[in-house]
């Protein structure tokens, strides 16, 4: 065989096992977030704008916020339903990362107010995670918007 005949079989050689080796969206994710996990949050953050300014709805900094996330998950693909309190969110359809992370991002219309919720999380063992979780409120019939902060504490799996 020839040098140029041998460099291209290793060429393909190494594209058949790069190509095998990639990033498989139904590969099982290292962590599992299936489950029930229950937690609360502390609120780091409240900025309102326009009308939501005027109507003064931040809670107290450092207020704790209750929540609950029930999620299904196949291969890396996250879903499922949370509640904040007794508002309830439908979760949408988010990978796992390759460091394990999770962003799951819901939005429900309470009583004509839009709340999307982004939760941003890790584990640091099987049965607890921990985390960010971001709030924004808008409306069609108002000006502005609300953006809530917080810090997620204990997340316990049931």
């Amino acid at each position: 065989m020839t040098r140029s005949v041998r460099l291209i079989v290793a060429l393909l050689v190494y594209a058949a096992i790069a190509a095998a080796c990639g990033d498989n969206p139904n590969a099982p994710s290292k962590v599992s977030y299936a489950g029930t996990w229950n937690g609360t949050y502390n609120v780091t953050a409240c900025t309102p704008t326009g009308d939501f300014l005027t109507a003064n709805p931040c809670p107290t900094i450092g207020t704790v916020g209750a929540f609950q996330l029930t999620l299904l998950q196949s291969g890396k693909t996250v879903t499922g339903t949370f509640t904040l309190g007794s508002v309830g969110f439908q979760a949408t359809g988010n990978d796992v990362a390759s460091d394990g992370s999770l962003t799951l991002v819901g939005t429900t219309n309470f009583s004509g107010i839009i709340i999307t919720c982004t939760f941003t999380v890790t584990q640091p063992s099987s049965t607890t995670m921990a985390g960010t979780i971001g709030q924004l409120w808008t409306s069609p019939s108002l000006s502005g918007q609300l953006t809530v902060s917080g810090t997620l504490n204990t997340t316990t799996r049931q």
